[in-house]
């Protein structure tokens, strides 16, 4: 017995961590029990909700992804298929040799007029063009040609090359009529980068 006369005053012990919330439950008031029971509810019915409009909203996300992602190569197509559209010509000389040619300043005169438009950055020095090992109908030949931008002397550590637009060419060697198409993409050094979306027209070997 303490001083005074008065017992000490004893405290029921807390419970474990498991049982501690069943513990604080019981000694709420029944009005707390309620709006408790009543805010667990509405927290139920509101994730219940916001599932199935996450869910939703994801859906819907990937679907415009989906949507832009055909737009944008619809779009990369269209522009393709202009950039590579083919251009026609007649050579004003009889044989091959002069049909090369005319096609060679006809290339060249393309690219600068893509210049101007504001297509290309670099306008071609010249335009060289080699036959390809192709058979097409007709009796047409087939010659893959590169409006050249800049040239790369040989060195210790390389060989020449060229660098520039690359165009294919299709000739009729008995009429002189030809038909050129640029293929898509940037120069590159002794190499071309084409972006294989849309085929070239087939009086270019597409």
């Amino acid at each position: 017995m303490t001083s005074g006369g008065h017992e000490p005053s004893r405290h029921q012990p807390l419970p474990g961590v498991l049982r501690l919330p069943g513990y604080l439950y019981r000694r709420l008031s029944r009005a707390k029990k309620i709006a408790l029971a009543l805010t667990a509810a509405v927290l139920v019915v509101a994730a219940g909700v916001a599932v199935p409009f996450v869910q939703d909203s994801k859906r819907e996300k990937r679907a415009q992804d989906r949507r832009e992602a055909e737009e944008s190569r619809a779009e990369r197509r269209r522009e393709l298929i202009a950039e590579q559209r083919p251009r026609t010509g007649r050579s004003d000389k009889a044989g091959l040799a002069a049909a090369v040619r005319s096609i060679q300043g006809e290339i060249t005169a393309d690219v600068s007029r893509r210049v101007q438009e504001g297509e290309l950055d670099t306008p071609a020095r010249r335009t060289e063009c080699r036959a390809r090992d192709v058979a097409l109908p007709g009796g047409r030949e087939l010659f893959s040609c590169t409006a050249v931008t800049s040239d790369i002397e040989k060195s210790e550590f390389s060989s020449a090359a060229v660098v520039g637009y690359l165009y294919n060419a299709g000739i009729d060697r008995r009429t002189g009529a030809f038909t050129f198409c640029k293929v898509a993409g940037r120069p590159g050094e002794g190499s071309y980068t084409r972006q294989a979306v849309a085929a070239l027209d087939e009086a270019c070997g597409g």
